[in-house]
């Protein structure tokens, strides 16, 4: 009667561990087997990738608010349209607990 030690590498004959069918067959190595898997694994994960790219995604149409520098000694020139600040867009929640739009500031 025979033991036998686990199922065999089907390219090598040795006893095909997970450690051996993953990295150590040299059957596989010399084929460049291993190689071909990376690349085919690199090659979706790159398909992904720009898919994901690609997709359209809804756009924030309202633009923030932005600074004017001047110089020392200058006046800004007057804009306008009032600008808001960031925190006139924030939300606070209420005594309720409730989310409430917090009071304009204007900048």
């Amino acid at each position: 009667m025979e033991v036998s030690g686990g199922p065999k590498c089907q390219l090598c004959d040795k006893l095909g561990t997970m450690q051996h069918t993953l990295s150590s067959c040299q059957t596989t190595l010399t084929q460049g087997r291993y190689r071909w898997r990376h690349g085919t694994v690199h090659k979706e994960l790159a398909d992904i990738l720009e898919r994901e790219r690609r997709k359209t995604r809804p756009t924030n149409k309202k633009a923030l608010p932005t600074t004017k520098f001047v110089k020392e000694g200058q006046t800004a020139k007057k804009s306008r349209t009032a600008a808001t600040a960031i925190l006139a867009e924030s939300i606070a929640l209420g005594d309720e607990g409730r989310p409430r739009k917090t009071a304009g500031i204007q900048t």
